[in-house]
């Protein structure tokens, strides 16, 4: 109960906290950020050997935030997918667009430039948009906590390095655990 009640008076002062950050007339606030998706899946058979999936994805993030909410900055995110055993990494790096509203919310545009999946053999040239829709509630009067439902889709141009003649395209929606920093 008394955790519920801190959550409640905390997100009570969300609006004044981020506007108080998002700064004045004139000012720019820098945020820094990450958000994390980590998802693990066991299944079992009663006639055959049971499997195991874990997914995790980290998203950083640094831009810059006007008075007026608009967002610009990039975005590097690594992700590691071990399917029984099978392990594949993955990483891409964008540009954003967005904005970022004093009462914590948010939705950021992500432009993926170069995106990479798989080791030795795997996908090459990916490119693709991410889309993040989300809230950030104040911890203290610089650290925010949230989450975020992100949409990506990149499209994949090789495989090992060999030109595909339809391009891998790999579509996913998750939620992520958020946390931001603000830098007057």
């Amino acid at each position: 109960m008394k955790f519920l009640i801190i959550f409640l008076v905390t997100l009570g002062f969300t609006p004044f906290l981020l506007a108080k950050n998002i700064g004045n007339e004139g000012d720019t606030t820098y945020v820094a950020g990450m958000s994390v998706f980590y998802y693990n899946q066991a299944t079992e058979s009663g006639s055959g050997p049971g499997g195991h999936a874990t997914h995790t994805i980290y998203d950083l993030k640094a831009g810059r935030a006007s008075n007026k909410g608009l967002y610009l900055g990039v975005i590097y995110s690594s992700r590691n997918d071990d399917l029984a055993g099978a392990a594949a990494a993955g990483s891409h790096l964008g540009a954003s667009i967005g904005y970022f509203g004093r009462s914590g919310l948010h939705a950021v545009a992500h432009y993926i430039a170069a995106a990479s999946l798989g080791s030795a053999g795997g996908f090459t040239k990916g490119t693709g948009l991410q889309a993040d829709f989300g809230y950030l509630a104040s911890a203290t009067s610089n650290f925010f906590i949230g989450v975020d439902i992100s949409y990506r889709s990149i499209s994949y141009q090789e495989q090992g390095g060999v030109a595909l003649a339809s391009p891998f395209k790999q579509t996913e929606l998750f939620p992520m655990l958020s946390f931001a920093f603000t830098l007057m």
